[in-house]
């Protein structure tokens, strides 16, 4: 049993990636709490290229002609 650092639950060693680099062997959050990150960064990314884009009208014609 491990202790996720993200949701702080008591979960079984499988239920966490592995990595070789760490003490324990496997990651510090569970796989649940490190999808949903992932999911979180995704979203925020896509906001930001939007919004970039939008602002930058110009260079992303430009790149589109290319």
């Amino acid at each position: 049993m491990k202790k996720c650092s993200k949701c702080e639950l008591y979960k079984d060693e499988s239920e966490f990636w592995v990595r070789k680099n760490r003490k324990s062997g496997v990651n510090s959050e569970c796989k649940t709490c490190c999808s949903a990150r992932r999911k979180e960064n995704q979203e925020h990314a896509r906001v930001v290229h939007r919004e970039w884009c939008e602002r930058n009208r110009e260079k992303t014609r430009e790149s589109a002609l290319e």
